[in-house]
């Protein structure tokens, strides 16, 4: 779908969720770094959290080492990393004041959740209520220390919530296993791990188990969920290959309350084959 305005973006969300009365709105944008095309403008932050005028809101994402300026390899692990928080911490204020965001997220009164500081601070919920969850579910992760990540603030007010994953759209196709970043790849930033590099060795063999681990756990605690693909101001071609290209003001968006058909569409408007993205298979 092309749109050309912020009315338009606000009464298609609400029209696809008129029937919405939950009490909170979780948003995990999309907050790679401070680089054009890696982060979700403000802008269309500000439209979709104006489609939840009622609704208390809640950002949620997860550090990363360059977000704002690079750490040393060697301070970006789960484990060795907490010791940085305070430099994380400045790292995102400084992210958030750059782009703007900062404004948005006071505008709309959002609180902002970050998945790392959760989990460091030993605010999750413990691992055998998720494995009962998911149990119950008939869901087995592939990742059995995913279920030592769900903040307990997040876990409390699911059942009063929707879930919205609001991704960038950048095409990946010299990667094989990704070849494109969407609305289930975005959720890899729910992890807490800040650069998440495990999982990116062999040429990123783990990424579509994992996207597709996060995708099931995302669907199992939350049943609300929705999934966007914005390509509105700008989207990525290429990513992070020497012929990376920023396509700007083409006004895409793709939404959905089913995450898997919304990025099938996504690639077939792209001309990128899904069946070839093994989370999007089945």
């Amino acid at each position: 779908m092309i749109i050309s305005n912020k009315n338009q973006f606000i009464n298609l969300i609400k029209n696809t969720l008129k029937n919405f009365n939950s009490r909170y709105v979780i948003i995990k944008p999309n907050w790679v770094s401070i680089t054009e095309g890696e982060y979700t403008e403000p802008e269309i932050l500000d439209w979709l959290l104006s489609a939840f005028p009622k609704q208390e809101k809640i950002i949620v994402e997860s550090y990363t080492p360059w977000r704002g300026f690079e750490f040393k390899k060697n301070q970006v692990g789960l484990r060795n990393g907490k010791k940085y928080l305070s430099l994380y911490e400045e790292q995102d204020k400084f992210f958030l004041e750059k782009t703007g965001i900062i404004n948005i997220l006071k505008k709309h009164q959002a609180r902002y959740i970050n998945i790392t500081k959760e989990f460091w601070q030993k605010r999750s919920v413990k691992s055998t209520v998720i494995k009962k969850l998911l149990n119950e579910k008939n869901y087995l992760l592939f990742r059995q220390d995913f279920f030592y990540y769900i903040p307990s603030e997040l876990f409390k007010i699911r059942d009063n919530s929707i879930f919205i994953s609001l991704a960038k759209i950048k095409t990946e196709e010299s990667t094989p296993s990704i070849k494109i970043s969407l609305s289930l790849k975005n959720i890899f930033g729910l992890l807490p791990h800040p650069s998440r590099e495990i999982f990116h060795k062999n040429n990123n063999q783990l990424i579509p188990k994992v996207v597709n681990d996060l995708y099931c756990l995302s669907t199992k605690i939350f049943p609300k969920t929705f999934w966007i693909n914005e390509g509105i101001k700008t989207w990525v071609k290429n990513y992070r290959e020497k012929n990376q290209e920023i396509i700007k003001n083409q006004g895409l968006l793709f939404f959905g309350k089913d995450g898997k058909e919304v990025d099938r569409k996504t690639c077939q408007f792209l001309g990128i084959n899904w069946q070839e993205i093994d989370y999007l298979k089945t």
